[in-house]
């Protein structure tokens, strides 16, 4: 049985440095997704396939819509994490415990989103492979 692993926030007594280093990793992960993603896509309209595979482009077509949704997603995580970089830096303008407060439930909100469409993208990835595994020609 494999773990599932869930989002948990330690975020509560980072500065403001580490929270912005933590954004810049994240935002280096998902264009590394995004990368993989486009890669997948060439892939999928690639000539390489073996001949008279049950439903091949039924299920091209599939994961082609998969990974557009995706790419599309990781697009909309990338502008929203580009605002909550510009938006945290205004933390430091705080004066009280319930602004600080404010500020790090929209980075634990916006981070768990992160966390989950990187946990669901490579799980698609993952399903991708091993269908891509079955049916590519061996030269």
């Amino acid at each position: 049985m494999e773990t599932q692993l869930e989002y948990l926030s330690f975020n509560s007594d980072k500065s403001i440095d580490e929270l912005l280093y933590t954004m810049k990793q994240t935002e280096l992960h998902l264009k590394n997704i995004e990368t993989e993603l486009r890669f997948l896509k060439f892939l999928i309209d690639a000539r390489i396939y073996k001949e008279k595979v049950m439903n091949l482009f039924e299920n091209l077509t599939l994961f082609d819509k998969k990974v557009d949704r995706f790419l599309n997603e990781i697009e909309d995580a990338l502008m929203e994490l580009n605002n909550q970089t510009n938006l945290i830096s205004k933390k430091i303008e705080c004066e009280d415990l319930e602004c600080d407060a404010f500020f790090i439930n929209e980075h634990n909100k916006i981070e768990s989103e992160f966390f989950n469409l990187i946990k669901k993208s490579s799980i698609v990835k993952l399903e991708l492979f091993q269908y891509l595994k079955s049916v590519i020609k061996n030269v």
